[in-house]
């Protein structure tokens, strides 16, 4: 499963890589040492304004949560329509949800995986569970919350 090139961006190898690192780390850190190598031949991209950096990162912080908004609130809504109120359960969905926005920031690693550019394989695989696990938080937090409200 050879990466061709750095920072593999599709969601399939996204998963495929997130997967590697569970089951088999010692392949994933070959991956990341390919990975590593090809950055390293790569020519220097043009330098991005920090600002751009931080404008782009809050538009996509956006769409992610609007998108766990708009999802969490239709399911939520749903799951009222189809199984009829249900506070034990919506109250556990949320509980779930909460525990889970925990569980990812506690499990979050910053500096001590930091290299200088960010972009090592490790570094985004910290990243995408991150977002992942956050973003699945606040979906279960939403449709707990949908279902209890709209109820």
């Amino acid at each position: 499963m050879a990466v061709n090139t750095p920072n593999p961006s599709s969601l399939a190898r996204k998963i495929a890589l997130v997967w590697m690192a569970i089951v088999d780390p010692a392949q994933f850190e070959a991956e990341e040492d390919l990975d590593n190598a090809l950055l390293n031949k790569r020519n220097p991209e043009p330098e991005i304004s920090n600002l751009h950096v931080v404008r782009r990162a809050f538009a996509e912080a956006l769409l992610w949560c609007f998108s766990a908004l708009v999802l969490g609130t239709a399911v939520g809504v749903g799951a009222l329509v189809v199984l009829g109120p249900n506070s034990r359960l919506t109250l556990a969905i949320v509980v779930l949800g909460t525990v889970i926005l925990l569980y990812a920031t506690l499990a979050l690693q910053g500096w001590n995986i930091q290299s200088f550019g960010g972009v090592t394989l490790t570094e985004q695989l910290n990243r995408w569970v991150f977002r992942c696990l956050y973003c699945l938080g606040t979906f279960l937090i939403v449709v707990g919350s949908a279902w209890s409200v709209a109820s």
